[in-house]
């Protein structure tokens, strides 16, 4: 079995990253012979959660800690199943996924994706420092 595991580093000792969407490495593990190759991830200054570099690889599995809305639903629409391992290492989830001991998660576990909570962040701060958009100017005296 073939499983794609979101982590920390590009070794079978790695943890499990915290949140897939901006995962430092994904490694294409084969739980039969511990072969990985390691895949440059998305990163935390990402743009974007790579669910289509996933159906081009083939995966059906998908091992991470957390998930956004976005990323879950891309990855469900292509028929992949994510499979929730926290504080694990790389080769303990792929343990976990192969033995039956991790079932697939039916949902995301974070309500917005990261992206989404910075822009909510952005908008909050501009919003409280009165920055509405478009920059006006002050009246002369005031």
């Amino acid at each position: 079995m073939k499983v794609l595991v979101a982590a920390d580093s590009n070794d079978l000792g790695a943890k499990v990253s915290k949140r897939f969407g901006h995962a430092a490495f994904f490694l294409l593990v084969d739980s039969k012979t511990w072969s990985h190759t390691a895949l440059e991830g998305v990163g935390e200054g990402g743009r974007a959660h790579g669910a289509d570099r996933m159906e081009a690889l083939g995966i059906d599995k998908i091992v991470t800690a957390n998930i956004g809305p976005n990323a879950f639903e891309d990855l469900r629409d292509r028929g992949v199943k994510v499979y929730l391992c926290k504080h694990n290492t790389v080769r303990e989830a792929v343990e976990s996924v192969a033995d039956g001991a991790c079932q697939p998660t039916d949902g995301p576990t974070l309500k917005r994706s990261v992206h989404q909570h910075r822009e909510h962040e952005h908008e909050h701060h501009a919003h409280e420092h009165g920055h509405h958009g478009a920059h006006r100017e002050r009246p002369a005296g005031g």
